[in-house]
């Protein structure tokens, strides 16, 4: 696999994760409470994930080309 695969998978990986964000977040309005708070912990650590994975696709994509 090359550098530029790996960069597409992560980020394959990184648009799979913002459509679960996207799933949780729809389900917001409809809880209170402790799950509204765990929710939300979820949504901001799926956020910081895909944010990575993206970041990490992104670097490996570009590796080889020049500055």
């Amino acid at each position: 696999m090359t550098l530029y695969e790996m960069g597409e998978e992560y980020l394959r990986q990184a648009r799979d994760i913002k459509e679960q964000i996207t799933v949780l977040r729809s389900r917001l309005s409809k809880c209170g409470g402790l799950e509204l708070y765990r929710l939300r912990g979820e949504i901001l650590r799926l956020y910081a994930i895909a944010r990575d994975l993206k970041s990490t696709g992104d670097y490996l994509i570009h590796y080889y080309e020049k500055e």
